[in-house]
């Protein structure tokens, strides 16, 4: 199986994943013993990753985790609320973003992903000389 193939397998399988219907935090689904069982929603759990602030009219993120807080280099509230969502999206669906990329550039470089180290070497050295 090509290394192309692998990624649009697991990018498949991980679109469908998130196509999953998420259940309330009243719902209950019957298991296959019989027993019912409370499930609860992902979002009641996770808590965004960046919190959005105003200091002298420019709006800034913060990334709750660190600290760390950098402009958004916008006075709008509405752009940077887009940016914010942006920030956190990114943040929570890492494995999406990654197995997307990788996916991009196998569609625009299919050599890449039979690609080795060796042969990254190979050609810089004959560019040296």
């Amino acid at each position: 199986m090509s290394s192309e193939a692998c990624v649009s397998g697991f990018v498949s399988r991980l679109c469908y994943l998130l196509t999953i219907p998420t259940y309330t935090n009243l719902t209950e689904r019957l298991l296959a013993n019989g027993r019912s069982q409370k499930l609860r929603r992902l979002d009641t759990f996770m808590k965004p990753a960046y919190r959005m602030f105003r200091r002298n009219g420019v709006f800034y993120a913060q990334l709750n985790a660190t600290g760390k807080q950098e402009s958004l280099h916008t006075q709008n509230s509405q752009e940077a609320q887009k940016l914010l969502d942006a920030k956190n999206d990114a943040e929570s669906n890492r494995l999406l973003s990654l197995a997307l990329a990788r996916v991009y550039i196998s569609a625009s470089e299919p050599k890449l992903a039979t690609r080795t180290w060796s042969d990254v070497m190979d050609h810089l050295c004959s560019k040296g000389k």
